[in-house]
């Protein structure tokens, strides 16, 4: 049976989104050490199903984030209500910075609360 955009299954959804949070992040990185020498077929061959933005600078900065129950990457902060993002040089660790609230960037923010049993 053909599905129209408006008709995807949840099964399909719940498989993106796993494809998003785990999948690897290989490929991605490949990408940006190696973009001189990559032809367009090998390019077009990469996994970035995941990536949303690959920005390249002179700097280290991370623009996105993760939390996992008490853990988490940097630049999110777990709060009673939600969640919290952090961006700029104040919350900079190691050199890196967070940019997960950078004017004139767009930002999807997804969150999914679980019930620990």
């Amino acid at each position: 049976m053909i599905k129209s955009e408006n008709q995807i299954d949840f099964n399909e959804i719940v498989s993106a989104l796993r494809h998003i949070a785990f999948g690897s992040n290989a490929d991605a990185i490949k990408l940006l050490l190696h973009s001189d020498s990559l032809t367009g077929r090998q390019i077009k061959r990469l996994d970035t199903f995941n990536i949303a933005s690959i920005k390249q600078t002179g700097s280290s900065q991370a623009y996105s984030a993760f939390s996992a129950g008490e853990s988490g990457s940097l630049g999110l902060e777990i709060t009673g209500g939600g969640f919290r993002v952090k961006n700029g040089s104040t919350y900079a660790v190691s050199g890196i910075t967070p940019l997960l609230n950078e004017a004139g960037t767009g930002y999807v923010y997804l969150a999914f609360r679980g019930v620990n049993p």
